[in-house]
Parts: C-alpha cells; structure tokens; sequence
C-alpha cells in the first residue's frame, strides 16, 4: 500500500483534488498489477511494467523552483511535470508534488529516452518543458534552457484548466 506523497510526512490523510504517488522498492524489467481507491471502492486496476535498469547512471542534475498562484502565493501539492526536447526527440517525463512553500525539485539525471532504454542526454540546446496541473487552482506551463533552471523562473497557475 503507497500512500499520496502529500501524506507521508503527515501523521492523518489530507483530502486532496490531486494525488502523486510514488511507488518504491519495484524491481527492474518486471510487470506489476495495482489498483486504485476512492473511499473503499476499488475505481481503477491496472498494469504497469518497469524499464530494465541502465548499466551506467549519468551523473545528478538538480532542478528546483516555485510554483506560485497569481497572487504570488505559494500553491501546496501541485504536480509538476517535466520532459527535455533535443530538436525532434522528447524524453519520458518526470514528475513531483510542490511542498508547503510551494517548492519542488527533480534529477535531470534521471530523464530517459522514450523507450526508456538509455538516458536522455541533455546539453545545451535542450529545451526544458514543464506543465503544472493544481487541480481547482487550474494549471501553468512554461520552458527553459539548462543554465537558466536553477532555479527556474517563478511558475505561475492561472485559473484556466
């Protein structure tokens, strides 16, 4: 059982409009079935299965910023979603929850290609895109360069969705 990674540090379950959950200890190259709950009722099954893991690591490549509504309030667990473009080519995205500050962070070193068989380089010419989905508070998008994402300029949320 995973709980909502805006839970765990708390010691009651919040009530959230969105939810980010992550999922620990899996095995690489391996098929898993889970299932999703509202109250006591299962609402989703599924089936996921993991990429085989790389035989080399690049090394950590920390972004960080702010995810603000228009009023320049920090917004509490909004997902935060990240992919790098080389030209053509995308990246699988990666993803995190804003804490009560209205921060996140994740490891570009952790970016894969899109059949998730080795890492996505990145350089200087990669484009960073992220999108923001803040449930009710609405949603935001935005790019960046490498160099300029650390941190990333403030994220604004605007009311549309």
């Amino acid at each position: 059982m995973q709980k909502d990674d805006g839970d765990k540090s708390l010691p009651r379950p919040g009530f959230y409009t969105t939810h980010h959950v992550t999922l620990e200890n899996l095995k690489s190259g391996k098929t898993y079935t889970f299932a999703i709950y509202q109250g006591i009722g299962k609402k989703y099954i599924g089936r996921l299965t993991t990429a085989q893991a790389l035989s080399s690591l690049p090394s950590p490549n920390p972004v960080y910023g702010r995810v603000l509504d228009k009023n320049k309030k920090p917004i509490v667990g909004a997902m935060v979603y990240l992919r790098a473009k080389n030209g053509s080519k995308s990246s699988t995205l990666l993803s995190a929850l804003t804490n009560l500050s209205g921060r996140w962070s994740l490891d570009l070193g952790n970016l894969r290609t899109e059949d998730f068989k080795s890492a996505f380089p990145t350089s200087a010419s990669t484009v960073e895109e992220i999108l923001i989905y803040a449930g009710t508070k609405g949603t935001g998008k935005a790019t960046t360069s490498p160099g300029k994402d650390k941190p990333w300029p403030d994220l604004i949320v605007t009311n549309e969705k």
